[in-house]
Parts: C-alpha cells; structure tokens; sequence
C-alpha cells in the first residue's frame, strides 16, 4: 500500500520466445536481467527495499523506470539489416499492462533492439569482425550460446557465456505437453539406439583387442624362437672360429699347409652362410620388433577408445535407466490411480444402488417428521445457528443422544440469558424501537458522511499538492540563500554555508580556506558583522524596507570597505527595496565605493545613494 506504483518483476516471469533455437541465445543475452525488479521511482526502490528487509530476504537488484514513459520508437536507420534477427526480434513481453516499461528497460540496459543474433561462429566472424559491415551493433550471440564482440580499439573477443549445465529458462509461450512428451519418448528411443550401437563397437573393439593380443603374443614367440637360434648361431661360430685356431697352429706345427688351406676356405665358406643367415634373422628381428610395437600402438589406442567407449556407454545406459525408471515410476502411477477410480466407481454404484432400495422408506419418515416438527431448510437453519453459538469443529449429529443433550442444555442457558437481559435492558418491543431509532440517526450520520467526504478528500489532496510546492519552494529558497551567503563571503576571501532545519540553523563559515566554524562567538568582531551582514543580505524575502543599525562598529578599514560596497551593490540591483544604513564610523570611503558601483552598472541612477550626515 506504501508503493505510489506497484513494482514488476522478475522481468523473466514476463518474457517468452516466438523460436525455441534461440533459447541458449536469449539465455546468453538476457539471463542476468531476469531476476531484475522495474519500480517507478526512488522512493518505491526503497520501500521495495524495507519490505525485503521485514521478510529477512536479500533484496533484489532493482532498475528506477518512470512507468508513464511511453514506449521508445527505434529509428529504421539504427537497427541492423533485415536478413539478421535480433533479440527483440524474438522475444514476447507478455506483461498485460506495462510492457512498454519492461520493452524500455530492455533496450535501455540490454539493447536488445540492435544485438544480433548468430548460427554459429562463422556467421559470427563474418557479421561482427568483419569491418566491412559496419553493423550498428557490434556484438551478437549465436544459438549455443556465446558472445561475439569487438572491444576498445578492435580487440576481437569470442567466447562462451554460460556454463555446461546451464539450461534456458525461459521457453515458447503455450508449449504443448503432449509434443514435449512425444519428443521426450523420441529422444528417449533415439537414445537406447545409441547405446545399442556403443554396445556393438565395444563389442566389436573388444574382438579386435583379443586378436590384436593373440598376434602380439605369437610374435612374441617368433622373435624369442630367434633370438634362440641366433644365439645357437653365435655359439656355433665362436667354436668354428676356435677349432680353426686350433687347426691353424696344428698347421703351422705340422707343415700341413694344402689341408690348412682347404680348411680355411671351408671354414669362411661357412662362416659367410652363417653370417648371411645371422643377417636375415636380425632384419626378421627388426622387422618383427616394428611389428609389435605396431601392433602395441593399436592396443594402446583400441584400450582408449574402448575406455571412452565404455565411460559413453555407462552415462548413456545410467540416463536410460533414470529415464526408463520414471516412465515405469509414472506407468505404476496410472496403474494405481486407474485401480482407484474403478474401486470408486464400484463403491459409487454400490452406494446408489442402497439408496435406491432405501429411498422410498426414507422419503415417507421425512414427510412424517416435517409434519410433525418442521421442515428439512428449517432443522437445517436451526442446527447451523446452534453449531455457530456452540463454535463446533465438528458438525453436530442429531441422531447421537450426546449431541441432542448438548442441545437441550444450551437451549435452557440460552432461555435464562434471555430473561435476564428482558429484565435488565428492558422488552423485546423496547429493543426494537430504540434499534429503529439508532438506525435512522446511523443513516442520517452517514448520508452527513457521505456529503463531508468529498470536500475532504479534495481539500486532503490539495494539500498535499501545496505541500509538496511548498516543499520545493523551501528548498529552493535554502540553495538560493546557501549560493548568496557564500558568494557575499567570497568577496573577503572566505566560504560558508547555511545548513535549514525545522528546529534550528546551522552556519559554518570558512576563513580563508580554514577550517570550518560553527560558533561565531569565535570570531573576531568584524569577521562576525560581515558573516551577519552576508547572512541577512542572502535571505531572499521581499521586504520594502531594510535596516542596519551600526553595522560595521566592530570592522576595521579594509572589512567596512567591503561591507559598503555588498551593501550599495545590493541596494542597486534591488531598486524596489529602500535601505536605511547608520553608522557612527567615517563615510569618506563611500564616494570612492560609489564609483566602483557606477562603473558596473550602467543604469545607474544618482538618486540611488543619498548619504546624510548628523552633526
């Protein structure tokens, strides 16, 4: 009720897309402005403020808007070309009065008018960085939800604005559910299809990693089974090469040169087919060596992908589990409501089957008894005005000997109450004529109200209005009074200023430059004449007359020459104002001020200064 308008927000409650592509977008763009609160003034940002305060909350950012503003028309000319969306392109306000303010607030803070908005990078690189384009904005947002935009002196920036989890919160006005439902159980299906395909490449990969292991191992085993029989070949050479020393020494004992001879060259004929199939078997050794560290590469890289695979595979089935456990969740639901409308119905037949058997027995007891007693809307009134004066939280049940005996006892008390209040305030006739009599003085008291009424409430808010004028009048006056009394003192040097309040005033002056003083009694004589004198100079009341008696006795030379001359100034430029000044002090200084006024004042009048001397 303290609100003069009530304010809006969240800003988001009132937004909606016409495409749901750009939802990330619109995120990206307007997120940090939906939790915001419009208010029309300062002094509804502050109550908006105290009412947070009284509920414990932390108050929430709010933005001042005039709420009479009307909506801003954007020139063509400073929009983008037609071929680009926009923000507001795609935005719905659907505030039911005051969109405009929340259309105002957006193109003032957000500039939704001119943000642009993007497929992807590239169109991003070719709309905004390109300076060939010479957009009117230069920065837009693409549909996954990052920035682009160009910075100081050309710096090129593009970069994400929301985090991975983030979602838009904002979505098309009037979603259908049961197309949400259709595209959740589409997704849903597209989903375990993936999964069975993760699960065949594993499969596959896991059949690949097998093999690829196998041939490892019998590679493996080749190249032991030749390192074998290369060590086999070294032991043979290494005996050859020993059996020929042992020979060449026999020969050079024994003279058997023709057999050495022969030996010899039997001897590096092996030796040359030994190191032939020495050489073969390192190259088969190289060449399987490469093999296997080929083959290790696969495995390593086959492990990886079958890891990233299987990571993939445990967050896809772990969501296809959460989701098939909701549809069953939701499934189980259907089933026990659908369980329990056919128990209800079942009971419901059940139920007017008895009354149909029992109606007619029923029917002839009630005739009996409104007969007898009185009729069903009778006992009915009558029961709901005992359970109001009993202030029951239960109904009352006629049929139950308890409820009937409570009855009976607060009929009694009601009938001795009753007799009591005949004795002390008089017949029931009594009572009716006196409350005939107060009703007619009520209606003649609020037709009197009701003429009263319209004059008050004109002269309340015409005195509210005053007030107000009143208030800006004051104020006025108080800055015009602070500006005199400081320019009056600036003529010696010095600063003040005058601080209204209701009770009391303030005045501070500064001596030339120094700090400030409030009490003027510490000042010295002529510096306090001049403060008073600026002060009562600065007061801007339209009096015709202004007296000053002995205004500068307690001056010396130079602060009398200045209080002269403000004076005389003063006197000059109020020429409706008729100044009396008395001093005892020596006057030969005023023809020299009167010259100075002449020369600033071109319409001066030789009747304006009248000096009288009294001997």
């Amino acid at each position: 009720r303290k609100f003069n308008r009530p304010p809006i927000g969240p800003v988001g409650m009132y937004l909606s897309l016409k495409e749901d592509h750009w939802a990330l977008a619109i995120e990206a763009a307007l997120g940090a402005s939906f939790g915001t609160f419009l208010v029309h003034s300062e002094h509804d940002q502050q109550e908006l403020r105290r009412c947070c305060q009284r509920a414990r909350v932390g108050a929430p950012f709010s933005y001042v808007s005039s709420f009479d503003r009307s909506k801003l028309q954007i020139p063509r000319n400073s929009l983008p070309p037609r071929e680009f969306q926009t923000v507001a392109s795609v935005v719905k306000i659907n505030h039911p009065d005051l969109s405009h303010v929340i259309w105002n607030y957006l193109v003032d803070q957000a500039g939704i008018e001119r943000t642009v908005l993007l497929e992807d990078e590239r169109a991003a690189t070719v709309a905004i960085f390109d300076e060939q384009r010479a957009l009117p904005s230069r920065k837009g947002f693409t549909a996954d939800g990052f920035v682009a935009e160009v910075r100081g002196r050309g710096t090129q920036v593009y970069r994400p604005v929301l985090k991975d989890w983030s979602r838009p919160r904002i979505e098309i006005d009037g979603r259908d559910e049961e197309q949400d439902r259709i595209r959740f159980e589409s997704l849903l299906a597209e989903k375990r299809s993936e999964i069975r395909d993760l699960e065949t490449r594993i499969r596959r990969c896991t059949a690949r990693e097998k093999q690829s292991a196998s041939a490892c191992k019998r590679l493996e085993k080749e190249a032991d089974e030749l390192t074998d029989k290369a060590i086999t070949l070294d032991t043979q050479v290494q005996q050859k090469y020993e059996e020929l020393q042992d020979a060449l020494n026999d020969a050079v004992t024994g003279g058997g040169t023709e057999d050495l001879a022969a030996q010899i060259a039997e001897v590096e004929l092996q030796i040359a087919e030994k190191e032939k199939f020495v050489q073969s078997t390192e190259q088969m050794l190289s060449k399987l060596g490469d093999e296997i560290e080929s083959h290790k590469e696969q495995i390593e890289r086959k492990q990886a992908d079958v890891e990233k695979l299987r990571t993939e595979n445990e967050d896809m089935v772990s969501n296809a589990q959460f989701l098939e456990e909701e549809l069953e969740k939701a499934a189980q639901d259907v089933e026990i409501f659908r369980k329990k409308i056919e128990y209800a119905k079942k009971q419901v037949a059940k139920l007017e089957k008895h009354r149909d058997e029992h109606k007619p027995e029923y029917d002839r007891e009630l005739a009996l008894v409104e007969e007898t007693c009185c009729s069903r809307e009778e006992l009915s009134g009558a029961v709901a005005a005992v359970e109001g004066v009993m202030d029951r939280d239960t109904p009352l049940e006629l049929e139950n000997d308890d409820d009937v005996a409570l009855v009976e006892k607060l009929l009694a008390k009601m009938k001795a109450n009753i007799s009591s209040l005949e004795k002390e305030c008089g017949s029931l006739e009594e009572l009716e004529l006196q409350y005939l009599r107060c009703e007619k003085d009520y209606e003649h008291k609020q037709k009197m109200f009701v003429k009263i009424k319209g004059p008050w409430e004109l002269l309340r808010g015409a005195l509210g209005e005053r007030w107000q004028k009143f208030e800006a009048i004051k104020a006025h006056l108080q800055k015009c009074a602070n500006f005199s009394f400081n320019y009056l003192l600036g003529k010696r040097g010095h600063t003040g200023t005058l601080k209204f309040k209701e009770e009391e005033l303030k005045m501070v002056v500064r001596l030339n430059g120094g700090k400030g003083v409030r009490d003027l009694k510490s000042l010295s004589g002529g510096e306090r004449s001049l403060a008073t004198l600026a002060f009562m100079l600065s007061l801007q009341s339209e009096t015709p007359f202004r007296a000053a008696d002995e205004f500068d006795v307690f001056q010396d030379a130079v602060n009398r020459k200045v209080s002269l001359l403000t004076l005389l100034q003063f006197a000059v430029e109020h020429p409706g104002t008729q100044m009396l000044l008395l001093t005892p002090q020596d006057l030969s200084a005023v023809d020299e001020i009167k010259e100075d006024v002449i020369a600033k004042h071109e319409n001066y009048n030789d009747k304006f200064i009248k000096l009288v001397r009294i001997s």
